[in-house]
């Protein structure tokens, strides 16, 4: 399959990789052919050359939708559905505002993440814990960093609440161990007492005899 046919048929797109690609490639007779002779480009390298063009092109395509998007007040999370960019961008091609929905949601899932470790971070240094709450003064804490920036409040407070969700699951999670612990400790030295007094009672009896042994002795002498 030759680039331009790829590319009409959509079987290549920006966001392609040679794995995905390589399957459908290998079942054309010339593809199987160059692979053959061994002569000129691999069909990997060839595949790059395409992919960087399209990419290119795409990069300028995703920018002009995400221009209709910001006025529209759209704000693209990894929760958005394409649905919501196709509302937008509706004299798009179907194919085209897929792509550019694919696209939107792997850049705001990278920022997200970004998000997400600024929060573990503050989760190591106890500045946030399992009972921290959203609000101004976690604001204030945050708001200077670019990963806080880079996106919006609903994500933010998303991503918040479930950090925080987790450090409490970790929270309950100890304090089961240490209730665990200390009942099976507690056990332990209750056994370890009981032994104890059956040995201090097991000794008594013995001593008793010897002692009205001893008594009756003395007594006939």
């Amino acid at each position: 399959m030759r680039q331009a046919e790829a590319r009409a048929s959509g079987s290549i797109s920006a966001l392609s990789r040679w794995g995905e690609v390589r399957e459908t490639l290998a079942k054309d007779p010339r593809f199987l052919h160059n692979r053959d002779a061994g002569q000129g480009s691999c069909a990997c390298e060839l595949f790059d050359d395409v992919r960087v063009e399209m990419e290119q092109e795409h990069e300028v395509v995703v920018a002009k939708a995400r221009e209709q998007l910001r006025k529209a007040a759209v704000v693209v999370t990894t929760e958005t559905g394409v649905g919501a960019v196709a509302a937008v961008l509706t004299e798009w091609e179907e194919a085209t505002v897929s792509l550019v929905h694919q696209s939107l949601v792997r850049g705001a899932r990278r920022e997200e993440n970004r998000f997400s470790d600024l929060l573990k971070g503050y989760g190591k240094s106890r500045e946030i814990t399992a009972d921290t709450t959203w609000g101004d003064p976690m604001v204030a804490l945050l708001e200077g960093h670019s990963a806080y920036q880079a996106i919006g409040e609903p994500a933010r407070q998303r991503l918040f609440a479930a950090f925080v969700a987790k450090l409490a699951e970790k929270k309950e999670r100890r304090s089961h161990k240490k209730s665990k612990k200390r009942k099976k400790d507690s056990k332990r030295r209750r056994e370890s007492r009981d032994s104890d007094d059956d040995n201090d009672s097991g000794c008594a009896a013995p001593l008793v005899i010897v002692l009205h042994k001893i008594h009756g002795t003395t007594c006939g002498a």
